[in-house]
């Protein structure tokens, strides 16, 4: 029951602690200092894809660094393997089927000490976002009854990050409707004093507008603003010419 309460009790504070982060890199972060700390693992590390590529996003200590180095150096390694299946990897250096797919992360991992390895998804709509892997200098980086604790955790760790990043998508767009919405007003704004001032029609008025920018090459909005600010003469925008 000892280790069934310290396991509740670690994925309960993991949650408490992703309800208050909103950055991928320090959720990564998190999953590795709290993976390395609650199994008998040397390091952990976390692998993010991008552009066709996996990357090092975040490590629980130094020889996890070389680990993420040698996986994204050699594109071989647990955390690729982990990917490609969807699925847990676990490796050891008796393994020779395993560490045979392996020629250029093995030998090199093994010269940093480490025996044993593991790695799970971290698996986002049946897909995988990125992985976690565990080096170990003991012959067993991951007993087979902790697989599913991590693999969890990972799960966890990879729903955050995609709601953190569709927050972020969601206020960039946010952001470019609100300035497509004040360039809007600007634009109106400006019509409205064309039209005032040059005695001319609304649609007259946009189109001087439109011609006076695309003439001096200058976007419409920075031409409406300037129009509104007084410091262009509106008469002279309503019947500028092409250039």
């Amino acid at each position: 029951m000892a280790r069934e309460a310290r396991l509740l009790h670690a994925f309960l504070d993991f949650a408490e602690s992703l309800a208050a982060t909103t950055a991928p890199s320090d959720i990564a972060i998190d999953l590795t200092q709290r993976v390395a700390g609650l199994f008998a693992v040397d390091t952990a590390v976390v692998l993010g894809e991008a552009g066709g590529s996996l990357r090092a996003v975040a490590w629980s200590s130094e020889p996890g660094q070389r680990l993420a180095e040698l996986e994204t150096e050699h594109a071989e390694g647990p955390g690729h393997d982990a990917i490609r299946a969807v699925g847990c990897i676990i490796a050891t250096d008796r393994d020779d089927a395993l560490l045979a797919r392996w020629p250029r992360f093995a030998p090199e991992a093994a010269r940093i000490g480490l025996r044993s390895f593991a790695a799970v998804p971290l698996r986002r709509s049946g897909a995988a976002l990125g992985a976690l892997a565990l080096g170990a200098t003991s012959p067993e980086a991951l007993a087979p009854d902790d697989v599913a604790v991590v693999q969890g955790l990972a799960d966890v760790t990879a729903l955050a990050i995609d709601e953190a990043r569709a927050a972020r998508h969601a206020r960039v767009v946010a952001e470019q409707l609100r300035t497509a919405l004040d360039a809007r007003v600007v634009i109106e704004q400006a019509k409205g004093v064309v039209a005032h001032r040059a005695r001319v029609s609304v649609d007259e008025a946009f189109v001087g507008l439109r011609r006076y920018a695309r003439g001096r090459h200058q976007l419409l909005t920075d031409v409406a603003r300037r129009v509104v600010e007084g410091e262009l003469d509106p008469e002279a925008v309503a019947h500028a010419r092409a250039r």
